[in-house]
């Protein structure tokens, strides 16, 4: 009788030992899936398609109604027939669609009508970016041709929308409220132009001498390399946050790549 008691609290132990471990074991799951995760905006916008056709000297998108003409008068007028030629183009759907539907069989027709409207509306979203560009380059006085700053909104805000679909994408897959940019954190240069420790060296030798001392606009230049060191030294893979936050950049990435996919420059 003895031995059967010993033998219930023993199980009875296990048991016991058994269920804590497991309690454990969700708290710490439920703790790491509320973890903060962190992403780099940076990454996000390179990965996206509006980032290839962004111009850095003109400061406008390329193919969309934000793009400059640069005052070439013959390629607006082109660009303006272009316009008219569509609008008759789309003037003469119904027609077209009735020629269409003609030589195909009445049970395949629905899907040639939702073919035959998908193009069209298309060909109607593509006039309204080239109306919008045409109403855009008259706006800047005595520079014909040429769009205003604030043309560029919709594309900034449809790479925002993209940037906030990705965050809240991984929020919602870790539980997390907390999104990190680390942007700002990693402010990546990329390769040195000036050797620091040869600045050092001159600034310490500098401060050394009797007669002269090192001037504040050599300690900013110092500051300005050595800022530009580490960033360089780090690299845009560098362990920025080794502990407390998940590190989901190429996730977001991969998010962000199909985020992009079908998206069109007619804005």
């Amino acid at each position: 009788m003895e031995k059967l008691l010993k033998k219930c609290i023993l199980l009875l132990v296990i048991e016991l030992c058994s269920l804590a471990t497991a309690v454990v074991a969700e708290q710490n799951s439920e703790k790491a899936s509320n973890m903060p995760i962190f992403i780099d905006s940076r990454l996000l916008v390179l990965a996206h398609p509006l980032f290839s056709a962004f111009d850095s000297k003109s400061k406008r998108f390329k193919g969309t109604s934000s793009e400059s003409f640069e005052e070439d008068f013959d390629s607006q007028e082109a660009f303006i027939q272009s316009i008219k030629d569509l609008e008759d183009e789309l003037l003469k759907s119904p027609e077209k669609l009735k020629e269409k539907l003609k030589g195909i069989p009445f049970k395949d027709r629905i899907s040639a009508e939702r073919e035959f409207l998908l193009e069209k509306k298309l060909k109607e979203s593509k006039l309204e970016y080239m109306k919008r560009r045409i109403y855009l380059s008259r706006l800047v006085p005595t520079k014909d041709g040429m769009t205003p700053y604030m043309s560029i909104y919709p594309q900034c805000r449809d790479l925002a929308e993209a940037i906030k679909k990705v965050t809240d994408s991984l929020k919602k897959k870790y539980k997390t409220d907390i999104v990190i940019d680390v942007a700002n954190i990693l402010p990546y240069r990329g390769k040195l132009r000036t050797r620091p420790r040869e600045l050092v060296n001159n600034l310490v030798k500098d401060a050394y001498k009797k007669e002269s001392k090192a001037s504040a606009e050599d300690l900013s230049q110092w500051l300005k390399v050595a800022n530009s060191y580490w960033a360089a030294r780090l690299g845009m893979n560098a362990d920025i946050i080794p502990v407390g936050a998940r590190d989901v950049r190429l996730e977001a990435i991969k998010l962000m790549e199909e985020e992009g996919k079908g998206y069109k420059l007619w804005n």
